[in-house]
């Protein structure tokens, strides 16, 4: 969900344009946890018609707690139709405090697909993978 900071916001999504403002008071994927979670070592391989990012996971707080790892793919100079930002795979985790653990997430290339002329293609090229403050790149030709 994105919480948006006044109504004249509404409706606010995070798979919004690239040329539409995003100004929420709460942006989609920000979750509140009782513990920390850390990212580490994100890495990025396609193969075929499928992408896959690696990372690490680390439970830097003093307790238990649930975590959803959330991949967001965005392109820089795409066509108007892809979105400034869309989630394309997630994975949920519970971690003890201290514990790290190596996920890994994998997505079909056509996630990254827009719709063009009536047409649903994937653009060919660089795409930026994030997932939390990390990033990695992926091509696809």
């Amino acid at each position: 969900v994105t919480w948006p900071k006044s109504i004249d916001q509404v409706p606010l999504n995070y798979d919004r344009l690239q040329d539409e403002p995003y100004d929420p008071r709460y942006a989609f994927g920000r979750g509140l946890s009782y513990t920390r979670f850390d990212y580490s070592g994100l890495d990025s391989s396609t193969r075929g018609d499928n992408a896959r990012v690696s990372l690490t996971v680390r439970n830097r707080g003093r307790r238990a707690g649930e975590h959803t790892v959330l991949l967001f793919a965005s392109k820089r100079g795409a066509s108007e139709a892809f979105p400034a930002s869309r989630l394309v795979a997630y994975r949920k985790l519970r971690l003890q405090a201290g514990d790290r653990r190596t996920v890994t997430l994998s997505f079909p290339v056509d996630r990254l697909a827009v719709t063009a002329d009536g047409e649903r293609a994937v653009e060919p090229g660089r795409y930026e993978l994030t997932a939390g403050r990390r990033s990695t790149t992926v091509t696809i030709r």
